[in-house]
């Protein structure tokens, strides 16, 4: 079953508005999705997803999603830093090519798993002002490649790729 689509309170793709319920589509920009939401499916710019949200899907840029918040897959988004809480993130470039940043993590040992679950452009992994490997980024360009990484706490390594 499809979740009901939210367009706020406008009607239109104004956005501002806070999301609690379970099963939404949120169409718009600047929405905030709180930590009850599950199934939730957001396409816009500039949201925000807090706490334990679960099952999240995201299309559009400058997204952020705060500590707390699990299964997340991204869709052509761009702009995204990840998140210390979120270990998985799977991507879809249908549509385009799009970067995702590392964070500075809070401890050794942090880890995230990318998967390119359709491979038609680039995904971009940025890791500035660090290294992944020795260097600035690495891309997945192939259908269901995966590389996990790992942060020693001077900069990121990938430990698994496949």
């Amino acid at each position: 079953v499809e979740p009901a689509p939210y367009y706020g309170n406008t009607g239109g793709v104004i956005g501002g508005n806070t999301i609690g319920s379970n099963r939404v589509s949120v169409l718009g920009i600047n929405n905030s999705v709180s930590r009850s939401a599950t199934g939730v499916m957001i396409v816009g710019d500039g949201n925000t997803v807090l706490g334990a949200a679960r099952n999240v899907i995201i299309q559009g840029n400058d997204n952020f999603i705060s500590a707390g918040v699990t299964n997340v897959s991204l869709l052509n988004t761009n702009g995204m830093t990840a998140d210390e809480s979120v270990e998985l993130y799977l991507c879809d470039t249908s549509a385009g090519g799009f970067n995702m940043e590392l964070p500075t993590p809070s401890y050794i040992g942090q880890k995230w798993v990318f998967k390119s679950v359709e491979a038609s452009n680039t995904l971009t992994i940025r890791a500035t002002p660090y290294t992944i490997d020795g260097a600035a980024e690495k891309t997945l360009t192939t259908l269901h490649e995966t590389k996990v990484i790992m942060w020693d706490g001077n900069n990121y390594y990938i430990i698994s790729e496949f």
